[in-house]
């Protein structure tokens, strides 16, 4: 099993892939249509795995990200702040962590409507897709969930935590890119 199999066995079948040509990296964007929800599209990375990430001076780890979306019409935006985000980290050669947060370039923000990525675990997904575990260090799912300023700055005041606390008790649909603000 490789990585593309792993995706499909969790998400569904990958129905097209976008690569940005002026990049040297090798990452792609792919998307799954959800096979029980009709609206939702999963946008994941492929290739952001060939880099070894940092945790700590002693533990890596491989990341690939997992961005869901229902009903949005804009595909390449999608995939240009995901190769941003790709990219971002590769350069800073430093795993994202759950909790932290990944700020948009304003004219994305202004785009999608929201200000930042949130980075969790994919705990909507089945048990066994968080992680892919066939190749040394193994690759970690990476879930970015849109959140707005308000929420950015509940976790910088409160913690991560509280926040993931605060989602479960209220269940917004984090699918949606026009959901109500939680503060």
């Amino acid at each position: 099993m490789n990585i593309i199999d792993h995706i499909e066995k969790y998400i569904g079948p990958i129905q097209e892939g976008w690569k940005d040509r002026d990049s040297n990296l090798n990452i792609q964007i792919v998307r799954c249509n959800d096979e029980l929800e009709e609206n939702l599209n999963h946008f994941l990375s492929l290739g952001l795995s060939d880099s070894i990430l940092s945790i700590s001076p002693r533990k890596k780890v491989r990341q690939e990200f997992l961005f869901s979306v229902r009903s949005f019409d804009n595909d390449s935006l999608i995939c240009y702040f995901l190769m941003l985000v790709c990219e971002a980290v590769i350069a800073r050669k430093k795993a994202v962590l759950r909790g932290e947060y990944i700020r948009l370039p304003a004219e994305v923000a202004m785009d999608m409507g929201f200000d930042a990525l949130y980075c969790s675990i994919p705990m909507l997904q089945e048990d066994g897709f968080s992680s892919f575990d066939k190749v040394d260090p193994p690759v970690i799912m990476v879930w970015l969930i849109p959140i707005y300023k308000s929420e950015v700055e509940f976790v910088e005041l409160n913690g991560w935590g509280m926040f993931e606390d605060v989602l479960q008790e209220n269940q917004p649909d984090l699918f949606s890119i026009s959901r109500s603000k939680l503060f």
